[in-house]
């Protein structure tokens, strides 16, 4: 499956704008996330890529980092997808990179590219449900994320991103985002929740 909110079949570049669209996807194909970075709406095929010197650098940026066990990839055949992509691994654009990934990617070249950059609405951050009747609000949101990182057993192995999103509209803040639960998690989340050892050991091989 295409990942995002559009089919394939974009043979020239088109800017995506605000890029709000694409700030709730969170898997992309490295042609996306390449297309994307350079700020365009992601284009047909590799060979297209042509078109957008500055989409092909981002294509060669993602695939060094690959190489360099920088970057995780994922096979987009297998069900479930376990079957990942090693450090100096194959790689190629229908492969499947996670915005997790690719965010801390850009956060260590100091790069944010806007469709990985949150939402800057109010609206979102205080999760308004549809009709726009307020359900929470974001310093509670804040509060109930703190307190559940200080109160978590050490014994009990630290919550992924989706547990967190779960746990959240069961605490009492139903219509609760993705994106405003991953902004707690970026901000108060204990540190080795946010580890990620499988990096580390890649670049050992």
């Amino acid at each position: 499956m295409y990942p995002g909110p559009t089919p394939p079949g974009q043979k020239s570049p088109v800017p995506i704008g605000d890029g709000l669209h694409w700030r709730g996807v969170n898997e992309f194909t490295l042609l996306q996330a390449a297309c994307l970075w350079a700020g365009i709406e992601p284009l047909d095929s590799l060979q297209d890529l042509q078109c957008s010197p500055e989409a092909t650098a981002r294509y060669q940026m993602l695939t060094r980092a690959i190489e360099a066990g920088d970057l995780e990839v994922t096979h987009p055949n297998p069900a479930p997808r376990t079957v990942k992509v090693a450090a100096g691994g194959a790689h190629a654009p229908h492969m499947l990179v996670s915005r997790e990934e690719l965010e801390e990617l850009a956060a260590s070249i100091g790069e944010p590219p806007l469709f990985l950059c949150p939402v800057p609405t109010s609206s979102q951050a205080d999760a308004t449900e549809p009709g726009g009747s307020r359900r929470y609000s974001r310093a509670a949101l804040d509060k109930w994320y703190q307190d559940r990182g200080a109160n978590w057993p050490l014994s009990k192995p630290p919550p992924t991103r989706e547990q967190d999103w779960e746990a959240a509209k069961s605490e009492g803040f139903p219509g609760v985002t993705q994106i405003a639960v991953r902004e707690c998690r970026k901000t108060y989340a204990p540190s080795h929740w946010k580890s990620k050892g499988r990096r580390r050991q890649a670049r050992l091989k």
